[in-house]
């Protein structure tokens, strides 16, 4: 709460805080108790920010500094600094279980500096432009602090010195600790409507924990039939996992017109979550492949 301000100080402070949220679109707030603030990624959340931390930060300054101190914590807040920090200060052994995956079309990059900057997301590249981030729910970290998702930064893995496999493991690890998800399945058509096909898919809101592109990792294990040779995996989207079992009344190709189709239907209607453009296949080594065009 802002007191022990005289109405002068209070109008500065009020002005100082105001600049400094006009950065992110959220001034012209009522500042007496907080603030409403976009934060976090790659999920971003409207979250409610104390006004206090402001109020004792400005107090131990000069009146002049105060606008240079409003921004210097907003931003830090709207950005995930202090998020970011608290990751790479952690030993993995605390963080592994709470490592959520993330997948996309391209390489995170939420900084305009270089993608290997310290600062920026960690990805691996698992496919041909299918890259895989990681981010954790982090805990308040003072008073009255919201918990905010954050991508786990280059900086943390670096200091926690890890391998990308160890990661994966680390994923996978948590996903086997949450409850299978429940498929779905229909019968859909080709872009020409001249074949049906029967789909296995989960189909959920790209918020839900985990994202249902991530059950990749642990496919063979959650799948609602055993995965077979023929098998056709595709994630068009965070939100989408398509499959489609071998069927002998139809080939493989009328089979993959069919999930083309409608994984080309969530790439356009998901066009900022995408995850993969291809489909995969179960070879009869067991193993999948990348199904070329």
């Amino acid at each position: 709460m802002i007191v022990n301000f005289t109405d002068a100080e209070r109008e500065q402070f009020h002005d100082a805080v105001d600049k400094a949220l006009f950065a992110f679109g959220a001034d012209g707030q009522d500042l007496s108790y907080g603030f409403m603030l976009a934060v976090g990624n790659p999920v971003i959340e409207m979250e409610e920010f104390p006004i206090d931390p402001l109020v004792s930060a400005c107090r131990a300054v000069p009146a002049g500094e105060w606008h240079d101190v409003c921004r210097d914590i907003v931003y830090r807040w709207a950005h995930g600094d202090d998020q970011r920090d608290w990751l790479t200060a952690q030993p993995f052994g605390d963080v592994a279980g709470a490592l959520r995956p993330w997948l996309s079309d391209r390489r995170e990059r939420p900084f305009t500096f270089d993608p290997d900057h310290p600062d920026q997301p960690w990805s691996v590249e698992l496919l041909p432009d299918c890259w895989l981030s990681l981010f954790v729910q982090v805990p308040s970290l003072g008073e009255d602090l919201p918990e905010v998702p954050e991508f786990v930064p280059n900086k943390a893995v670096a200091a926690w010195g890890v391998s990308s496999d160890d990661l994966v493991d680390a994923v996978r690890a948590r996903l086997r600790s949450l409850p299978s998800p429940t498929w779905e399945s229909g019968v859909f058509a080709d872009r020409e409507g001249t074949s049906q096909a029967e789909l296995w898919y989960l189909e959920q809101a790209v918020a839900t924990d985990p994202i249902p592109a991530a059950w990749q990792f642990v496919l063979d294990e959650v799948a609602p039939r055993p995965l077979m040779p023929g098998t056709v995996i595709t994630a068009p989207a965070r939100q989408a996992i398509l499959l489609s079992y071998p069927d002998p009344d139809l080939t493989f190709d009328q089979r993959r017109a069919v999930v083309d189709h409608v994984g080309d239907r969530m790439w356009g209607e998901y066009r900022e979550s995408r995850v993969q453009a291809g489909s995969l296949q179960v070879g009869d080594d067991g193993l999948w492949h990348i199904i070329e065009d």
